[in-house]
């Protein structure tokens, strides 16, 4: 916890589900917690799987490596596009296209639907069992 900079309600917030009074129990030894409880433990403390088992241990548990940046993330993303040759960008551009087309077309036949039953509605007539079946 000290290494980074928590304290005990950070990882109450970390790890989740888990009353204040167990956890005080189990940071003073009063109660094993289960493999579930360790696991939550670990994850919140960023602690690769076995961390808790080490720490028992006094040995100095693996921590798991820092997450990247959403800065790194979104550089890692530009370079794999920039990267990329004409014939790819052209292809993504082409699955780019049937995607919108196929929400677009989702979404007339959606609304179209919707119409069709208040429509149906406002002249008092019973839906029909095609205009009540799912269009998705």
């Amino acid at each position: 916890m000290d290494e980074l900079d928590m304290d005990l309600a950070d990882l109450l917030r970390a790890a989740g589900g888990m009353s204040r009074q167990n956890l005080l129990d189990i940071r003073k030894g009063r109660t094993t917690p289960r493999p579930k409880t360790r696991r939550k433990i670990e994850d919140a403390l960023r602690l690769e799987a076995g961390g808790y088992e080490q720490m028992e241990r006094g040995e100095k548990p693996t921590s798991l490596p820092e997450p990247p940046s959403l800065r790194q993330v979104a550089e890692a993303d530009f370079e794999a596009v920039m990267t990329m040759s004409r014939a790819d960008l052209a292809k993504l551009a082409d699955l780019i296209e049937q995607v919108s087309g196929a929400v677009a077309a989702e979404k007339f036949l959606r609304d179209a639907s919707d119409l069709r039953r208040r429509r149906s509605e406002e002249r008092g007539i019973e839906p029909s069992a095609r205009d009540e079946r799912d269009v998705s």
